[in-house]
């Protein structure tokens, strides 16, 4: 039997919602995140730069061992 029952659900719960970003965060950066190639600025690339940072940072954050160029 878990001993943590409620600390179990509740970060299933939490994976499930991490996924679903995931998910959404993928389909963006499938599309461009809905910006036409020809519109992207220097401002667009500043943004993705830093959600990158921020991925990267999630990802040590979680010990995940991702190449980081």
């Amino acid at each position: 039997m878990m001993k943590n029952v409620n600390a179990t659900c509740k970060y299933a719960e939490l994976m499930e919602e991490l996924q679903q970003k995931i998910d959404a965060l993928k389909d963006g950066a499938d599309c461009f995140f809905g910006k036409d190639p020809d519109d992207v600025n220097w401002a667009d690339v500043g943004s993705a730069a830093h959600l990158l940072e921020l991925i990267n940072e999630a990802s040590r954050f979680m010990g995940l061992n991702i190449k980081e160029d």
